[in-house]
C-alpha cells in the first residue's frame, strides 16, 4: 500500500496498523478518537498527530521521519520512534509516557524529563553518537537507576536537570543580515543595525517588536 486516502472518513477508529508498507505521508488529521498508532516500517518524513490526544501508543519506527511534536499527545504511554532522522525529542509533557525507544536516530536533544521518571520502565537511546547531555527529572536517580537492564543508553551520554542551550544546540539563529555567528535558544544577542544617514539627520526613532509583547527602541537592541 503507498496511500492511505479515506482515513479520514473513519472517524471512530481507536487503532490503525499500516505497518511494512510504502507509505510517504498519513493524515490523520479527523482522526481524534485514536488510541494506538503502528506505522512501523514505512518511508514517512513526517508525522503530524497534532490532532489525536488520546493517542497512548504510537510506533513509527523505520522510516525517516526528521520531525517529531508530541506536546499534544499527554496521554502517551509508549513511543517507539527508533530508526529515523530525529534530531529533537521533547518528552516534557507526556506525562504518562513510561516506555521510549529512540535509538539510530541523529539526536541532538533528548528531553526526558517529563515528572515521571521513576515510573518509566524501558528507554532505548543507544547509537546516537551527536547527543551528549540527556535532560532528566533527578540526575541522581537516573545516574543510579538508567545505566543497566531495559536502560540502554551511549557512553557519551550525560544526565543533566538542565542541559545548557549552547552544549546541546536546540534551534538556532542562523547567521544572515542581522546576526553574527549564531545562537541557542535560551541566549541573548545584539541585533546590530548597520543603516548610515546623511549628517543631516539629528532625530532617528528606532522600534522593534520582536513578538511576545517584547518591543524596543534602541538602535542595537538585545533580545
Amino acid at each position: 500500500i503507498s496511500d492511505l486516502t479515506g482515513i479520514e472518513s473513519f472517524i471512530n477508529v481507536i487503532e490503525v496498523n499500516c505497518s511494512n508498507n510504502l507509505l510517504t505521508n498519513i493524515d490523520l488529521g479527523q482522526n481524534a478518537k485514536l488510541e494506538k498508532l503502528n506505522c512501523s516500517n514505512n518511508k514517512l518524513s513526517r508525522l503530524n498527530l497534532s490532532a489525536n490526544p488520546k493517542l497512548k501508543e504510537v510506533y513509527c519506527f523505520k522510516n525517516q521521519i526528521n520531525q517529531l511534536t508530541l506536546s499534544s499527545n499527554l496521554s502517551l504511554e509508549a513511543i517507539g520512534c527508533n530508526d529515523n532522522n530525529l534530531q529533537i525529542l521533547d518528552f516534557s509533557k507526556n506525562n504518562s509516557l513510561t516506555k521510549i525507544w529512540c535509538n539510530n536516530n541523529n539526536l541532538l536533544t533528548l528531553n526526558l524529563a517529563n515528572g515521571i521518571n521513576e515510573d518509566i520502565t524501558i528507554i532505548e537511546a543507544i547509537n546516537n553518537p551527536d547527543l551528549s547531555c540527556i535532560q532528566v527529572d533527578d540526575k541522581n536517580y537516573s545516574d543510579m537507576n538508567w545505566r543497566s537492564g531495559s536502560f540502554k543508553f551511549d557512553t557519551q551520554h550525560n544526565f543533566s536537570e538542565k542541559c545548557a542551550p549552547c552544549n546541546d544546540p536546540l534551534i538556532v539563529f542562523i547567521s544572515n543580515f542581522l546576526v553574527s555567528g549564531f545562537a541557542c535558544v535560551g541566549d541573548s544577542i545584539r541585533l546590530i543595525e548597520y543603516g548610515s544617514f546623511k549628517d543631516s539627520v539629528t532625530t532617528m526613532v528606532f522600534s522593534w517588536n520582536f513578538g511576545n509583547n517584547n518591543n524596543s527602541s534602541d538602535r542595537d537592541p538585545i533580545v
